[in-house]
């Protein structure tokens, strides 16, 4: 008996399948993250854990591009066993091009149109999760409307996961043809052939695989047969007949492990037993890729990815020697190259290229220097990151290190142009066999050279940099006594029959300064050799002219303070007998002590000060003193403020008023 019911979306059979409950959930899903359908799968529960098993079914729905005129669609038919992919699994994907050509409006409004594109039919086989069996992808072209004969594009076997056996590629679009075997361990064996054009020739390329490693490719002109290379790898033959031994001077075993479809022995960019793999290659990745685009790659509790081992490598182990030479490179490279860029970055440097002539030579130097250094740091990485465990490094760097190997120029800018210099240290990384041992000598010349460069500019640099500093303190000397010159009035003469004593505040305390501490210190500051003491006394200078730049209204304030004293202490009363009031004054001793005794001795001490420091710690008292007067005239009824007025009667000396008044 079935019971069907509805629930979201969701259609839900439940059977009994060997004591189970077997359910069938239908839905909206995507698949491969692109195609938007509905799916349909049995499942059951084991406790609470939902677990695929039977039938799987999806039909996407139609993916239409409306500018393009793309249309896709995908369909899946398969099998689950306890979850995982089980048995055969078909993919059968429409890739098609739609063009409408007419719209034809008659009494029935019709549309005339051609659709091109292909059938593509994939067909997996696996065992409990695992590619096992035939895989094959047979394609079937559509033209003009009409469906055109089936062709088998590629196919593949593979063993528990394992790509085996016999394969084949002859792509759809023409664009290339590989035939070859895999043996039991899934690496390429024997000969493979390929097919394919290359500048617009048909070319046909022979390799020769011995268990994964690479002996040889033939490249054939299909045209008229006519042999147009032979490359024959060498040395791997060479170490192929030492197995597990020593291959000049470096031990080495044979890898375990797959590396894919590239063969690397650790062959450079440029070397043709690296490039000439490039066109073979590209097809041997087209044939796996027809296979991947139904797959998302991941290691999944359904399925895992088949595995394609290919090429198989060497594997180094280099003396242990090496390790000590990497760790003693490695942090004085770094330090080297972050001191490079500290001075290339540095403001002082690139503001002073355009007045030390040999600045724009070092700079370029310095930046070439970099360059190397970052060089020689890629090649340490790669050395400890083990990249070269399974690539032999002399054949990565047959010639050394490349722009390190000989004498090269460099470009450098200077006054508006490029200058090109040669970048000679005197030793170079030319050796493949000596190469960590070269690396160090070099280091450590190019480290010697860069530092006497260095060390020269800075030199140079603080000569520059010193007198840019005494030319600014000049400068901001003159300009500011110029200025408070003219504030206080400094040449202006005293009227005749005055003393500088009758004279305002302002200008006696600025005159005197002038006369007894400024004209010291720039006679000091002229004659001064040493470059810190003689910018201690311009700034000694700068200090003094700022400060009475800033004060001239406090300053007087300063002035004014008795007499705005003595109307503070002042109390006024009605007299009976005349119109005027009756004067008193308020705490007597506090007034005379602290407004006119010490406010006197302030400033006397105001008059002798001989640095910047004690003219503002000075005059600073001077609002202390102020503020203290005014509270306690503020306060005159406390019997405390009283009492202090009685003891002030008997004291003259300023430090013991300054005392009492709590200064």
């Amino acid at each position: 008996m079935k019971f069907w019911f509805s629930i979201w979306g969701l259609i839900i059979t439940s059977t009994a399948v060997l004591g189970q409950a077997t359910e069938v959930y239908q839905g909206s899903t995507v698949y491969l993250g692109k195609y938007i359908g509905d799916e349909h799968y049995e499942f059951v529960f084991d406790d609470t854990v939902k677990i695929k098993n039977g039938f799987y079914t999806f039909e996407s729905r139609l993916i239409t591009e409306a500018f393009t005129g793309e249309i896709n669609q995908l369909s899946v038919d398969g099998r689950f066993r306890n979850g995982k992919f089980d048995g055969v699994w078909d993919y059968k994907l429409l890739e098609l091009q739609l063009e409408i050509e007419k719209l034809n409006l008659l009494r029935n409004v019709t549309l005339s149109y051609e659709i091109n594109g292909f059938e593509s039919s994939t067909k997996f086989n696996f065992n409990e999760g695992l590619a096992n069996g035939l895989w094959f992808v047979e394609n079937r072209k559509i033209e003009s409307n009409r469906r055109l004969n089936e062709q088998r594009e590629c196919f593949l076997s593979f063993d528990q996961g394992l790509a085996v056996g016999n394969f084949g590629f002859d792509s759809f679009s023409g664009t290339g043809k590989v035939t070859g075997d895999l043996n039991e361990e899934g690496f390429l064996e024997g000969q493979i052939t390929f097919e394919y054009i290359e500048d617009g020739h048909a070319i046909k390329e022979i390799r020769e695989y011995s268990d994964g490693f690479l002996l040889k490719i033939i490249k054939y002109s299909q045209e008229d047969n006519v042999l147009l290379e032979e490359l024959i790898y060498d040395d791997v033959m060479d170490q192929l007949e030492k197995k597990n031994g020593k291959f000049e001077g470096i031990d080495f075993t044979i890898s375990e492990e797959g590396f894919g479809i590239l063969f690397q022995n650790g062959y450079n960019e440029e070397d043709p037993k690296l490039t000439t793999q490039k066109n073979g290659n590209s097809i041997l990745f087209d044939l796996i890729s027809r296979f991947e685009r139904y797959s998302d790659r991941t290691d999944t509790l359904e399925s895992k990815p088949p595995i394609y081992n290919f090429t198989r490598r060497f594997k180094f182990v280099y003396p242990e020697t090496d390790d000590s030479l990497t760790n003693v490179l490695q942090p004085v490279l770094n330090s080297m190259v972050e001191e490079y860029n500290d001075f290339l970055s540095n403001p002082r440097i690139i503001l002073n290229r355009q007045r030390i002539d040999s600045l724009d030579y070092i700079f370029g130097f310095i930046d070439q220097s970099r360059r190397n250094v970052d060089r020689l740091i890629d090649v340490v990485d790669l050395m400890k990151e083990g990249y070269f465990d399974f690539l032999y490094r002399p054949n990565y760097f047959p010639n050394g290190i490349p722009g390190l190997n000989r004498q090269r120029n460099f470009i450098y800018e200077s006054n508006g142009g490029e200058v090109e210099a040669p970048f000679d240290i005197g030793v170079f990384i030319d050796s493949p066999d000596a190469l960590l041992e070269q690396m160090v000598v070099y280091t450590k010349t190019l480290q010697a050279k860069t530092d006497d460069m260095l060390s020269y500019l800075s030199k140079e640099i603080r000569i520059f940099d010193q007198q840019a500093t005494i030319d600014t303190l000049d400068l901001q000397i003159v300009q500011k006594k110029a200025k408070t010159d003219a504030l206080y009035s400094y040449f202006s003469i005293i009227p005749e029959g005055k003393k500088i004593e009758d004279m305002p505040l302002d200008y006696r305390l600025y005159r005197i300064i002038t006369n007894n501490l400024i004209q010291d210190l720039q006679a000091e500051y002229l004659d001064e050799e040493n470059f810190d003491t003689k910018v201690s006394l311009g700034e000694e200078i700068v200090c003094v002219l700022e400060f009475f730049e800033d004060n001239l209204n406090n300053i007087k304030e300063i002035e004014n303070m008795p007499d705005e004293l003595d109307r503070k202490f002042t109390r006024y009363s009605p007299n009976p007998f005349f119109e005027r009031d009756i004067e008193t004054k308020i705490l007597p001793a506090i007034y005379q002590k602290g407004a006119v005794r010490l406010y006197e001795h302030y400033l006397d001490r105001m008059f002798g000060s001989r640095s910047c420091e004690e003219i503002k710690r000075r005059f600073n008292r001077f609002g202390i003193l102020n503020s203290r007067l005014l509270d306690l005239s503020s306060r005159s009824d406390e019997q405390e403020v009283q009492r202090l007025d009685r003891a002030l009667r008997r004291e003259n000396v300023p430090t013991r008023i300054a005392r009492l008044l709590n200064l």
